[in-house]
């Protein structure tokens, strides 16, 4: 298990205010209509997906390890649209 800490734009947030993540599963308005959400939930190739789904609406703060993942799947998929 992982604590995620990530920040969706409010769309993609709007789900999670219905469809929690997790019993403790917190959400904290920020600017520009942004949400942050902290759950602790396992950590799985599924998780991945379903994160790198939301493209540019969500940021991953936490743990810098998933972090980490997220910028280097990201990067290798833009690398692919290049030329």
């Amino acid at each position: 298990k992982i604590r995620l800490v990530a920040i969706f734009d409010r769309g993609p947030a709007q789900t999670l205010f219905e469809t929690r993540l997790s019993a403790d599963q917190t959400m904290r308005e920020l600017k520009q209509g942004r949400v942050r959400i902290t759950a602790t939930v396992m950590e799985t190739v599924e998780l991945h997906w379903w994160l790198l789904s939301f493209g540019p609406e969500v940021e991953v703060v936490e743990p810098k390890s998933l972090r980490a993942l997220m910028r280097k799947l990201v990067s290798d998929s833009a690398k692919r649209y290049r030329n």
